[in-house]
C-alpha cells in the first residue's frame, strides 16, 4: 500500500479512490473554478486537506466527494479554506517581531525619514489579522508619529475569504489577546462588550485584500520594506517556493525586509539573493546595488 492509500484508509476514506483519474478531475474542478493549481502542493498535503473535508461532510470516498463538490459549488471555496492553515494570534514567535524591532524596525525608519515616504509592508497569508495588526503596532511603538496620514501602509492578503472578513471587523475575543501586554490592549484597543475592537486610526493603515498567491494574477507590489510570509512554503513544491521567491524579491525595494517562518529555508539562487539579518529568526534583507547607499543618502 502506497503512503497516501494508507493514510486514507486510516482515515475512513478508501486508498483506492486517491487513483490519478480522481485527483486530475478535482484540480480540473477546483482550477476552473477557483484558478488554484493543487500541484502547486506537496502530494501529501493535499491528500490530507481531502480527507479533512471527505470526513467533515461524512462522505465515504473521493468519488462521492468529487460529486458532492460538482452539485455544490460552494464547497470549493470550503475546500480552499481547508488549504489555509489558520493558527495564527498577535505577535506570533515574539522573538521574530523582537528582532525586527531592534534592527529592522530603526533601520526602515531612518530610511523613510531620508527618502521623506510611507513605510510599506506586506503580510502575506496574513489569515485573520492578527500578524498585520501586530505589525502595525511594533512599528507605532517605535514611532507614534506614523499615525500620521501617509507615515505607514500595511497591505495584508490571504486566499481564505471568511479570514479576510474576519480581519477587516478587527474584533476579537478576549482570548485571541493572550501575547498581548495589558498596555497594548489599552492603547490599541476598544473594548465592546466581550470582545475587543481595533482602534479604526490602526485599521485604516491597514488594506485587507482577498489573493490567491499561487495564481496568475499577483499582486503587483513595489518598493516594499518588508514582506512577511510565514509558514505557508514549507506547504508547496520547490518549484512554487521559488516563484514566491522570485516574485518577494521583485517587490521589495533594495534595503528592504523578508520574513518567512520558523521551519523554512531560502535555496539557491536566492540564499546568494538576500542577506541574513537573523537566520534563527529567518530574516532577510535584499541587499543595494553597488553605489546606491549613495543615492540613497549615504547610509
Amino acid at each position: 500500500m502506497l503512503p497516501q492509500e494508507k493514510e486514507l484508509a486510516q482515515s475512513g476514506a478508501s486508498g483506492l479512490e486517491m487513483g490519478e483519474r480522481n485527483l486530475a478531475r478535482l484540480e480540473k474542478l477546483v482550477y476552473q473554478k477557483h484558478q488554484l493549481a493543487l500541484s502547486s502542493y506537496r502530494p501529501s498535503y493535499i491528500h490530507r486537506r481531502i480527507n479533512a473535508r471527505i470526513r467533515s461532510l461524512r462522505l465515504e470516498s473521493l468519488t462521492a466527494y468529487l460529486a458532492f463538490l460538482e452539485n455544490h459549488p460552494e464547497e470549493g471555496e470550503e475546500f480552499i479554506d481547508t488549504l489555509t492553515i489558520s493558527v495564527t494570534s498577535f505577535f506570533r514567535d515574539e522573538e521574530t517581531f523582537r528582532a525586527l524591532a531592534k534592527k529592522a524596525v530603526p533601520e526602515l525608519l531612518r530610511s523613510r525619514d531620508e527618502r521623506r515616504t510611507e513605510l510599506r509592508v506586506w503580510s502575506a497569508g496574513c489569515c485573520t489579522g492578527e500578524e498585520a495588526y501586530s505589525l502595525a503596532m511594533m512599528f507605532l511603538e517605535a514611532d507614534p508619529s506614523l499615525l500620521r496620514k501617509g507615515g505607514l501602509r500595511i497591505w495584508a492578503t490571504d486566499i481564505d475569504q471568511e479570514a479576510i472578513k474576519y480581519s477587516l471587523q478587527g474584533l476579537y475575543p478576549k482570548d485571541r489577546l493572550d501575547n498581548l501586554h495589558p498596555s497594548l490592549i489599552r492603547k490599541y484597543f476598544q473594548k465592546q462588550g466581550p470582545k475587543y475592537q481595533i482602534l479604526p486610526e490602526i485599521q485604516k493603515m491597514i488594506g485587507f485584500k482577498r489573493e490567491n498567491l499561487l495564481g496568475a494574477g499577483r499582486s503587483g507590489f513595489e518598493g516594499m520594506d518588508l514582506i512577511m510570509c510565514r509558514n505557508l512554503m514549507i506547504y508547496l513544491e520547490r518549484e512554487e517556493q521559488g516563484k514566491l521567491l522570485f516574485h518577494f524579491e521583485r517587490s521589495l525595494r533594495e534595503g528592504g525586509y523578508l520574513v518567512l517562518g520558523k521551519t523554512e529555508f531560502l535555496f539557491e539562487p536566492y540564499r546568494s539573493t538576500f542577506q541574513p539579518v537573523s537566520v534563527s529568526e529567518r530574516i532577510y534583507q535584499k541587499p543595494f546595488r553597488p553605489g546606491a547607499l549613495e543615492q540613497a543618502g549615504g547610509r
